[in-house]
């Protein structure tokens, strides 16, 4: 799964949550959800690869500390390549836009929306 290994690697930064944080938790975290899923075409042969586009959220009490765990997802996620990962071929992650601003009055937290392209090869 890609949230796996998404948490995998950025395990010494913060947690990631499928669409939501679990209920009761205390910032910071982050969230992602899988906005689409493309196969690679290959010529001649079954797509082994496939093409996620994800939004990646983090969630703050303070704006600095929102902005440090974005820039602290980018450089870890961005370029990062050809590993084996929770048992996914992450062939390649890129950092495809953001950090965007957001606020979510309700709760009170300062937020950054960062999107990524990752490639898993599948066996």
């Amino acid at each position: 799964m890609v949230g796996a290994a998404l948490n995998t690697i950025t395990s010494g930064i913060i947690h990631l949550y499928p669409l939501r944080a679990a209920q009761g938790q205390t910032p910071p975290f982050a969230t992602y959800q899988i906005i689409t899923v493309n196969p690679v075409q290959t010529i001649g042969g079954k797509n082994k690869v496939l093409e996620y586009n994800l939004q990646v959220n983090v969630y703050a009490t303070t704006y600095d500390e929102a902005d440090t765990l974005a820039q602290s997802l980018i450089t870890t996620l961005d370029r990062y390549s050809n590993s084996n990962v929770k048992s996914e071929n992450v062939k390649d992650i890129r950092h495809e836009g953001g950090p965007e601003d957001l606020f979510q009055d309700d709760q009170n937290l300062f937020a950054k929306a960062i999107d990524f392209k990752i490639w898993i090869v599948h066996n």
